[in-house]
């Protein structure tokens, strides 16, 4: 299977962008997130920067997981999703990332379960296990139990 890389992120504005992850270090040293929505696919340094960048808040990114939800979106690291397996229902997972891949982190009764593994190649139809609901930046009520649970 072949990895796509394809990443979002929100604009000061608060316009979400969608395409290539560049960072980059200004004379200050401090880092600077930028999407390219059609990096060219000769990418140097002479002309990367003849390619229309976005800034965005480098809190917002996220990465596309290779995943549809049933509506045909694209999920993305971020995003929060209802999903289904074999019978059972989870509402408000949190998609993420770790050494291993994506995953959700489930939400149960008595707080966060523990993560499912999120592979395209994982599942058959998988779109029709997954819905978003929302993400991290634009519904943080969402998931205040798991931002505490994640950094306890």
């Amino acid at each position: 299977m072949k990895r796509i890389n394809k990443f979002r992120g929100k604009t000061p504005d608060g316009k979400w962008v969608y395409g290539s992850l560049i960072q980059d270090t200004t004379d200050r040293g401090r880092l600077v997130t930028f999407i390219v929505p059609d990096l060219p696919s000769d990418c140097k340094a002479g002309n990367l920067w003849t390619a229309k960048m976005f800034k965005v808040d480098k809190n917002s990114v996220g990465q596309f997981t290779g995943c549809l939800d049933k509506h045909g979106n694209e999920v993305y690291e971020g995003d929060i999703v209802d999903a289904w397996s074999a019978g059972s229902h989870c509402t408000h997972g949190l998609i993420g990332f770790s050494c291993c891949g994506f995953y959700i982190l489930l939400n149960g009764d008595n707080g966060p379960l523990g993560p499912w593994n999120l592979a395209p190649s994982q599942y058959t139809n998988l779109d029709e296990h997954l819905e978003i609901v929302g993400n991290v930046i634009d519904n943080p009520e969402l998931v205040a139990g798991y931002m505490k649970w994640c950094t306890e």
